[in-house]
């Protein structure tokens, strides 16, 4: 059974609550990451993505360079373990509406991240495997003639 850390991406990047939220998005963007984990004393207390810039920061009319980003990230964010299930991962994502999902250790400590973007790809390499497996047996169909006996 695949697991979260199977999948989960272990390129984190961490902010610590007091970071400016202008500081926090221009290393999210050199690094083309669609979320940062805040943290105090290495546990994970917030996460703030694009769509908390978007709501809580630039709709709300907030000065990033003056906004603390634990003041507008999403706190106490949905969590799960390395060992849990991809499909408990996936359905978490689907009922509770986040396009990321922190994989942290028994401490509470970040060691890896979710997005949907991971989920999309394993699909498309799982539909990909599915024709690859369906072209080749099509071919073994056209070369197996059909007026031979069965293990002959």
């Amino acid at each position: 059974m695949a697991t979260a850390g199977s999948l989960m991406r272990r390129r984190l990047l961490t902010a610590d609550p007091g970071e400016p939220v202008a500081l926090a998005v221009r290393r999210m963007a050199e690094l083309n990451l669609g979320a940062l984990l805040v943290t105090e004393a290495g546990r994970l207390v917030a996460i703030f993505s694009e769509r908390d810039l978007l709501r809580r920061v630039v709709g709300a009319g907030l000065d990033p360079a003056a906004t603390p980003i634990g003041s507008v990230a999403t706190p106490q964010p949905v969590t799960v373990t390395a060992t849990t299930p991809l499909a408990d991962c996936a359905r978490l994502v689907r009922e509770r509406d986040v396009r990321h999902l922190p994989v942290v250790d028994g401490e509470g400590r970040p060691v890896g991240l979710l997005s949907t973007r991971d989920f999309l790809q394993l699909a498309l390499d799982e539909i990909e495997d599915l024709a690859e497996r369906a072209r080749r047996g099509r071919q073994r169909e056209e070369l197996t003639d059909p007026y031979e006996p069965a293990g002959g």
